[in-house]
């Protein structure tokens, strides 16, 4: 269930005959309650060891890993004699859910007006976001295991268990993320020259902005006693600008736009980063436009701040500690086959990534009503920012030697100290490009019906024609893919999307439909190696011998239809409703992507149809 109570106030108030100020506040606060697919905890079947990694902390493995949850031979109810797994449904714990509350508040002031021949701006504002989030139905493995293990009234696997074991091996989890955004800026625009198509304008200013973060990892997961993402970051960035942009159109029929911004960044150092565009128009039913621009993303505070997460992945052996197997002398034989600890760090010396895009596009408006535009377009971005592939050379080494177990060389082993490996970091760094290239298509003509009012149409499309992807030297083909799979979700990279609109109006009413389409895209990442539909389909869990049917190497099209109502029934009251996907249209199955948890359908893409049918209705009274 979610809750949703929002606070929206604003002032204005005219100062002089120049001068207006504006405040503006709100606050929203969001509260929800989710339960997973699968939502009662069965007992588990092992542990795998739990890293624990915080703010400031080395990280290191605070729980070992367990083979098998078991009972004693003694147990009571036992029949095998033996130590015995457990299976089954756990009958007192609680339903795996989470709660969140989140907290938003912005407080925004504005003051615009006139001095002399100069337009003047100012603005500054404060945003504060805090998320709550809660997490219950954790398991406490060692402490389960322990329960079921001791002598004296161990826990019953039938339930009836006391609330002091409930509350050790069920803990609950809590954690705050919080957010701050601090904004100002300043402005100044007039009117410098006359040319032929008109008056040469000059806009510029000056803007600051700070952003900082503090999400910690949750103190039960942080400190490994159970499983659970890790991942903290605590960081800020300050950005200091300024900005000038002039349009000049030179000729009636020709018009130039030129800007330019200086950014200084306290984390990244400076950038310059201009634009030209233009705009030729020699009929008027037809013009031709085009820009050339550069662009610039400093890195944020997870890539260059203070964060990390910590993780377990593959077996290996200390190249210093057993450079040459566990039989030779002096090999350390407990680090000749074990899992390190990898941590996904910041790095504070990543650079900016850097783009450049350019865009050619024509505007159409042969008769009076219809108005069409069709650009091309093609986007560059060098230097992205990702994680950098695990090192164990760059292993960071315990200062304090333990003791260990070293090959004698002859089958047998002596007591020995070493410096094992503590962790191995991934820091993030500057190493792909991508280039994307496409076209979009707007297109719009009002009918006019007469005493019936009239109907807007509108079509929107967006087509990739090219998504190419560079890593190590080599480009990979995403356009039509699932792929980047690094990407959050695994979201795919459909090649077209549109939007068909009709519009009717007539005198208090507004009824608006449209539909939205998505073309189809298959379940292949050439980037990462997943050049078929059977291994797409893996990366979900689903058909892991392969033997994927046909129907689903490509998640199919998806179309969707909205319609909004709106009644104007007096100049202060307004009455409206909304369908959202009218025809309940069901999510495309999508065996690929890892966004949708155990469900096999893509949130980023088919959402709507995972939702349903869904309907509001409302009113809007202006005082």
């Amino acid at each position: 269930q979610t809750q949703n109570a929002n606070v929206i106030a604003s002032f204005s108030k005219k100062l002089s005959s120049d001068f207006r100020l504006d405040l503006k506040g709100s606050l929203f606060d969001s509260r929800a309650e989710q339960y997973p697919a699968g939502a009662l905890l069965t007992y588990p079947q092992g542990l795998s060891p739990i890293v624990a990694v915080s703010a400031g902390v080395t990280p290191y493995i605070a729980t070992p890993g367990i083979t098998a949850i078991t009972v004693p031979s003694t147990y009571p109810g036992n029949p095998f004699g033996v130590a015995a797994t457990v299976n089954g449904v756990i009958p007192d714990a609680p339903i795996p859910h989470t709660m969140t509350d989140s907290k938003a508040t912005r407080v925004v002031a504005d003051l615009n007006g006139s001095i002399g021949v100069w337009d003047v701006g100012a603005s500054l504002g404060y945003t504060k976001v805090s998320t709550l989030q809660t997490v219950q139905g954790l398991i406490n493995v060692p402490a389960l295991n322990a329960a079921l293990n001791r002598s004296a009234f161990p826990f019953n696997v039938t339930g009836g268990n006391n609330a002091s074991d409930i509350a050790t091996i069920f803990p609950s989890s809590s954690v705050t993320d919080t957010s701050k955004l601090t904004f100002g800026e300043f402005h100044l625009g007039r009117s410098l020259m006359a040319l032929q198509g008109g008056d040469m304008q000059l806009s510029t200013g000056l803007s600051y902005i700070d952003r900082n973060i503090e999400s910690p990892a949750p103190p039960l997961i942080a400190q490994g006693v159970v499983n659970g993402n890790n991942a903290y970051v605590s960081g800020g960035q300050k950005d200091t600008a300024i900005y000038a942009e002039v349009v000049a159109p030179v000729l009636k029929s020709l018009e130039i736009d030129g800007d330019l911004r200086y950014d200084h960044f306290n984390n990244a150092g400076n950038s310059t980063t201009p634009k030209l565009g233009f705009k030729w128009k020699p009929l008027d039913s037809f013009a031709l436009r085009g820009t050339v621009s550069r662009g610039f993303r400093a890195p944020n505070a997870a890539e260059n701040g203070q964060s990390g997460q910590a993780y377990l992945v593959n077996t290996v052996a200390d190249p210093v500690l057993c450079p040459n197997g566990p039989n030779a002398a002096g090999a350390a034989v407990n680090y000749c086959s074990f899992q390190p600890v990898y941590l996904n760090s910041a790095n504070p010396t990543v650079k900016a990534e850097k783009s450049t895009a350019e865009t050619l596009g024509v505007i159409l408006e042969p008769i009076r009503g219809w108005s069409s535009t069709f650009d091309l377009y093609q986007i560059k971005i060098d230097n992205q920012i990702v994680a950098g592939q695990p090192d164990i050379g760059t292993a960071v080494r315990s200062p304090t030697p333990v003791s260990t177990l070293c090959s004698n060389g002859s089958g047998g082993t002596v007591t020995c100290s070493v410096n094992p490996i503590l962790y191995i970091p991934v820091e993030y760094v500057n190493a792909n490009s991508t280039k994307t290239s496409g076209w979009e298509l707007g297109t719009s003509y009002r009918y006019k019906l007469g005493n019936y009012g009239s109907v807007l149409t509108e079509l929107n499309w967006s087509h990739t024609m090219s998504y190419v992807l560079t890593l190590g030297g080599t480009g990979y083909q995403l356009a039509g893919t699932h792929g980047p799979l690094v990407v959050g979700g695994d979201t795919g990279n459909p090649k077209d999307k549109a939007q068909l609109s009709f519009t009717w109006n007539k005198d208090a009413w507004q009824v608006a439909t449209a539909f939205n389409w998505m073309s189809s895209f298959d379940l292949t990442d050439p980037s990462f190696g997943i050049t078929n539909c059977d291994a797409g389909a893996s990366i979900g869990g689903y058909f892991p011998n392969g033997g994927v049917p046909g129907q689903y190497c490509k998640v199919k099209s998806f179309l969707t239809t909205n319609v909004d109502l709106h009644y104007q029934v007096t100049p202060q009251l307004a009455l409206h409703g909304a369908i959202t996907n009218l025809f309940n249209a069901q999510p495309p199955v999508d065996l690929a992507t890892y966004g949708g948890g155990q469900l096999p359908y893509n949130p980023s893409m088919h959402l709507a149809g995972a939702i349903g049918r869904f309907i509001t209705v409302g009113a809007t009274y202006n005082f």
